[in-house]
């Protein structure tokens, strides 16, 4: 019997168990929930890719910059190393 690893408690995205980093976004101006949690997608799909985490990273920064103003903060975390990656606050990247 083939047995796939669950998600982290409380997430129900299918990337949520395999992505390498995860993005958690603050509102500013919460209707709701105070910040959500987006995880990266660290293939293209068919082809492979040089750095699946800095493409995930990427495709998280860009997510991000199109949410716009609606953005207060964000901080990137590395899933594998646990800690932070970077943040974007004040409109600004830090790495």
């Amino acid at each position: 019997m083939i047995t796939t690893p669950l998600p982290p408690q409380g997430s129900h995205s299918p990337l949520a168990g395999k992505s390498l980093t995860k993005a958690r976004v603050y509102w500013a101006s919460p209707t709701g929930a105070e910040y959500m949690d987006f995880f990266s997608f660290d293939t293209s799909g068919r082809y492979a890719v040089e750095s699946p985490k800095e493409y995930g990273v990427r495709g998280l920064k860009k997510l991000v910059d199109k949410l716009g103003v609606k953005v207060a903060r964000c901080i990137i975390y590395d899933r594998e190393l646990g800690g932070e990656y970077c943040r974007k606050e004040n409109h600004q990247w830090t790495k």
